[in-house]
This record gives structure tokens, C-alpha cells and sequence, in this order.
């Protein structure tokens, strides 16, 4: 979707982990209003959650631009047990 020529993702609340990254939303300013973005750690998540290709695909590009915090996605990846499907990633993406 986009929104003033922005592409915006908007997920509902579908499972702890993304009820978490809502909660976790950092503010940003977006002309002149404070929006709540999901960090890119939660992203990662998410998309490991979800384990489509197009979301390895956006986990890998989030994590080659240096937009990831390494250890907060471990720390999110043993919490929600989605350590199989890092590994299933790593073996096929890494």
C-alpha cells in the first residue's frame, strides 16, 4: 500500500510476536506526526515467523544493510522458538 507515495506494510496483531513489535514500536517523525514504526529486528522476526520466500528475501536485505540489531534478533528468535526456522534460512539463504 501506499500512503503519499510511501509503501507501507500494515499488519494486524496476528501472534504474540507481532502483538510484541507493535508494543516494541519505536516513534518516528512523519510530516510533523510521531507514527509508530516496527524496528527492523522484529521484521526479521516476523518474516522468519511467516517463512515465505519473499520474507527470506526481506530478512536477508534487512540484514545485509546493516539495519539489524544481531543480538536482539537471537534474543527474539529463542523467544518465540524460531530457531528451526533460522536454521532452515541459514542453510538455504546464509
Amino acid at each position: 500500500m501506499l500512503i503519499h507515495s510511501w509503501p507501507v506494510l500494515i499488519l494486524p496483531a496476528y501472534t504474540p510476536l507481532v502483538e510484541e513489535a507493535v508494543r516494541d514500536a519505536r516513534e518516528q517523525a512523519f510530516e510533523g506526526l510521531a507514527v509508530p514504526v516496527v524496528t527492523a529486528d522484529y521484521l526479521c522476526a516476523i518474516a522468519l515467523q511467516t517463512g515465505r520466500l519473499k520474507d527470506y528475501l526481506r530478512l536477508y536485505s534487512l540484514i545485509q544493510a546493516g539495519c539489524v540489531t544481531i543480538a536482539k534478533l537471537r534474543q527474539l528468535i529463542q523467544t518465540h522458538q524460531l530457531q528451526e526456522r533460522w536454521n532452515d534460512y541459514a542453510r538455504r539463504y546464509a
